[in-house]
């Protein structure tokens, strides 16, 4: 499921972070800081504590990428799959539907300016999408045909 989100908001979509088990994530930078969003597809209490603690780890794998300054400003956040309006916090990380983050991570107060915002989504795309596998690719089904030239009369 996919956030709707403002303009000057930046979300790096399935990039790969984490130590050891690596991991899945989109990341969403905005004035209200850096967010990392693990995607879960049910509300099941054990999953939903495995999830919050992945979470977690992923935005300290996150969150050692940035300097020192930024280190503060990443949250790690729970979405839960599906279009309910269901929402909450289980050990400082926000657990929320689609619809309910994304006004959520809006009505956050604003830890970074515009420029420091698209900075930051800079410096996190370099980061993150360089230790990220490159997409597999895809090879043709059928070759391309020979091209032929066409002669033009004098």
């Amino acid at each position: 499921m996919h956030l709707l989100l403002p303009p000057r908001w930046t979300r790096l979509a399935d990039v790969t972070v984490g130590g050891p088990q690596r991991q899945t994530a989109d990341v969403v930078v905005g004035p209200s800081g850096v967010h990392v969003v693990i995607r879960q597809a049910s509300a099941g209490g054990a999953t939903a504590r495995l999830r919050v603690r992945e979470a977690t780890a992923a935005a300290a794998a996150v969150r050692a990428t940035l300097p020192a300054r930024y280190r503060d400003v990443v949250a790690a956040v729970v979405q839960l799959e599906g279009a309910g309006e269901d929402g909450g916090v289980v050990d400082g990380v926000t657990v929320a539907t689609a619809n309910v983050l994304a006004e959520a991570l809006r009505c956050r107060p604003r830890v970074l300016s515009t420029s420091e915002a698209a900075g930051v989504a800079g410096r996190l795309r370099v980061a993150l999408e360089a230790s990220s596998p490159p997409p597999a690719r895809r090879e043709r089904r059928w070759p391309r045909p020979a091209r032929r030239r066409v002669l033009k009369a004098a």
